[in-house]
């Protein structure tokens, strides 16, 4: 068990750092920025727990299990809306945000409170390390927590479908059976394996593979981007970013070059004298 979640871990971080170091671009939204930072961390949780030598060990590794449980159906939606280019209503994502941050926060203080696990104990099942729990009644609502992301995230894939003609079919499909595998392996793991071995770790993975090659593909549609990205990396000019009061957030190396001072700057400043 041990081997295989570190083995897991070891290529969440290639392809984290793949998507950070490779196929990161300025124009990517935050979502996937977070998506792809908290699946080496959920996967670490899991190596936490298969080396954890006592039950407050064990708790804090499933703390971090949760916070990839909890958030990344939430950030898989928020990515996916991105990926469809539909825009959801603000007040649905931050309620569905919110809900997800209420849940986990009686997670990460489980210790405190028998809300969300009434006793727990480290205990060896075929020699691998389990937390056995007693649950508490918030846990009840961990399905809902995980399955209301899900069902937004179908319904949109779905709607894109039939309704949106400018995204491709076969991204779409491929996401749609990707998403569904995902979310088989997550939860049922254990069943698969006939064992206590979780694969959602590997769900993750499948996932982060996938979307770097959906990466790809929405980079050749984004005719905008493309553009902006040719006249940056290839033209003479220098670019200096401003926000609405005209301070001053960042520049271009060739503007850096023309304008040695810009070096010497730090983001906010206001003075004419430049």
């Amino acid at each position: 068990m041990t081997i295989l979640y570190m083995s897991v871990l070891v290529v969440s971080l290639i392809l984290s750092g793949v998507f950070f170091f490779v196929k990161w671009r300025p124009r990517f939204n935050l979502y996937s920025v977070v998506f792809y930072t908290l699946i080496p961390v959920a996967n670490l949780g899991y190596v936490m727990l298969a080396l954890a030598e006592s039950s407050d060990g064990a708790l804090a590794a499933t703390k971090i299990i949760y916070l990839g449980g909890c958030y990344l159906s939430y950030y898989m939606m928020l990515c996916i809306m991105w990926f469809c280019g539909i825009k959801m209503p603000k007040a649905i994502v931050v309620i569905i945000g919110l809900l997800v941050t209420i849940f986990y926060s009686f997670v990460v203080t489980a210790e405190k409170h028998d809300l969300f696990y009434k006793s727990y104990e480290l205990v060896k099942v075929d020699g691998m390390n389990v937390l056995r729990k007693d649950y508490g009644i918030v846990h009840a609502f961990f399905y809902p927590v995980v399955l209301l992301p899900l069902a937004v995230t179908l319904g949109m894939l779905i709607y894109t479908f039939f309704r949106k003609k400018d995204i491709s079919r076969k991204n779409l499909i491929l996401l749609f059976v990707t998403y569904v595998v995902a979310y088989v392996l997550f939860f049922g793991g254990k069943y698969i394996t006939g064992s206590t071995i979780e694969l959602a770790g590997i769900s993750y993975v499948i996932f982060q593979f996938v979307f770097l090659l959906l990466i790809d593909r929405m980079s050749l549609y984004d005719i905008g981007g493309n553009v902006m990205e040719t006249l940056m990396f290839n033209s003479r000019n220098g670019y200096i970013s401003l926000d609405k009061r005209f301070r001053y957030l960042g520049s271009d190396p060739t503007a850096r070059s023309l304008i040695p001072a810009l070096n010497e700057v730090g983001e906010g400043f206001e003075d004419g004298s430049l």
